[in-house]
């Protein structure tokens, strides 16, 4: 039995709610929902939301910045990877692979809430 077995895959408006509080409490659980949140208020840790890393300097970066930049790609692949599995083909169809965690989000939220 897989660790999301639990969670119904995503298949229209029908069913978006309850698959999207189930996928919401995945992501909780594994400490990626700050991938997908709207979140402003800094103090709201587990609202608060991670925007990707910028380098203020691209022909220099510094090594920890590379590295947090890095951190934040894999995090948001792992994001991507829980919603995407938990979703029906033609669902999946309407999603840019190349659009970061957020964005498939609000991207499904517009189709079916």
């Amino acid at each position: 039995m897989g660790k999301y077995d639990h969670i119904c895959e995503l298949t229209g408006s029908e069913n978006y709610p309850q698959w999207r509080q189930k996928i919401t409490l995945a992501l909780k659980g594994e400490g990626l929902w700050q991938h997908c949140s709207k979140g402003t208020d800094i103090s709201d840790y587990e609202e608060y939301a991670i925007a990707k890393p910028t380098i203020s300097n691209i022909f220099h970066p510094t090594p920890d910045k590379i590295k947090e930049i890095r951190e934040w790609i894999k995090d948001d692949a792992k994001a991507r990877e829980i919603i995407c599995q938990k979703i029906s083909s033609i669902v999946l169809s309407l999603l840019d692979k190349k659009k970061s965690a957020s964005e498939q989000w609000e991207i499904l939220a517009g189709h079916y809430a």
